[in-house]
């Protein structure tokens, strides 16, 4: 799971970000390796990941992405917009991923 941020974040540290494919980076801290954010490339902002904040009280699923290789045992339920696999990839490849 991860948090959409509405501007750039400041991280401060030994951070690396890595190209993990054509349309991704990724960023992980250089001295324990965990990840921090992923990021297409053809945005600013960047997914970070759920569990780098201690307060999460009042936060909200409102999308889910590749619901269509969930397997059985995910039961978000009707949790905002759903996006299959490919549409996912079309989103991101336009810049038209939902808020």
């Amino acid at each position: 799971m991860g948090v959409r941020p509405v501007s750039p974040p400041d991280i401060k540290g030994p951070i690396k970000i890595w190209s993990s494919s054509k349309l991704t980076d990724r960023a992980f801290c250089e001295k324990c390796g965990s990840a921090i954010w992923h990021r297409p490339l053809n945005t600013k902002l960047p997914t970070l990941g759920q569990g780098l904040f201690k307060d999460q009280e009042g936060w909200e699923m409102n999308r889910q992405i590749f619901t269509d290789e969930q397997p059985d045992h995910y039961g978000f339920g009707d949790k905002g917009i759903s996006m299959t696999g490919w549409g996912a990839i079309i989103s991101l490849l336009t810049g038209k991923m939902p808020k």
